[in-house]
């Protein structure tokens, strides 16, 4: 998006309605494995996703949640988050030039997000 989108003040709003959501959603992954696992058997696009038991599914569900803290609580949206992110990308060929983190990732919408969800 360019910052002439971000200058409009419904599309502020909207990023960060968009960003609790999101925030909200992560929490509750974290907190609640019923919650992970209905929304995995209903949209994960991995064969047999809608049929894995919990036997087999709360594994995965724990490590994503603790060790690999998929869903961060604050929403994971930081510049060093995507410094971290970058070889990864690279490697996959998805960014051609070095971007400049600091004008490309504005967090203030996470933490306006964050604020009103305290």
């Amino acid at each position: 998006m360019n910052r002439g989108w971000l200058g409009e003040k419904e599309n502020q709003r909207a990023l960060v309605d968009l960003n609790k959501a999101m925030i909200t959603s992560f929490r509750r992954a974290n907190a609640d494995y019923s919650y992970f696992a209905r929304g995995y058997r209903k949209y994960a696009t991995v064969p047999g996703a809608a049929d894995i038991s919990d036997d087999a599914l709360r594994p995965i569900w724990q490590r994503l949640s603790t060790e690999i803290r998929a869903w961060p609580d604050d929403g994971g949206f930081k510049r060093e988050y995507f410094k971290q992110l970058l070889p990864v990308y690279r490697q996959a060929r998805a960014v051609k030039a070095e971007p400049d983190l600091n004008t490309a990732v504005e967090p203030g919408f996470v933490d306006q997000a964050l604020q009103e969800l305290g």
